[in-house]
């Protein structure tokens, strides 16, 4: 197997345990903080489930501009969550 397979593979399966992880992230309860100037556990979670296709993003250019501004929106479900992460995954 190819390095870039086994990469790949570990990538798949990294994903399957990350949905699981962000199916059980409570829809009622999206808002909250561990502590004020946390992030919530929503933006978290977006955070978490849009990280691979803004990485993948990266690797073409040679220099990257990060945008400034907010790094993470508050998603109004579960849902939004997930379908960040296929999309992200899916990009990968």
């Amino acid at each position: 197997m190819a390095l870039v397979e086994a990469i790949l593979q570990e990538f798949d399966q990294e994903a399957k345990t990350t949905r699981r992880v962000l199916e059980r992230v409570p829809g009622d309860k999206l808002s909250w903080k561990p502590h004020p100037r946390s992030m919530s556990i929503g933006e978290l979670a977006l955070h978490l489930a849009a990280a691979p296709g803004l990485i993948i993003d990266w690797v073409p250019p040679p220099v990257t501009d990060l945008p400034g501004g907010p790094r993470t929106r508050q998603p109004s479900s579960v849902t939004e969550i997930l379908s960040a992460h296929g999309q992200s995954v899916s990009k990968v």
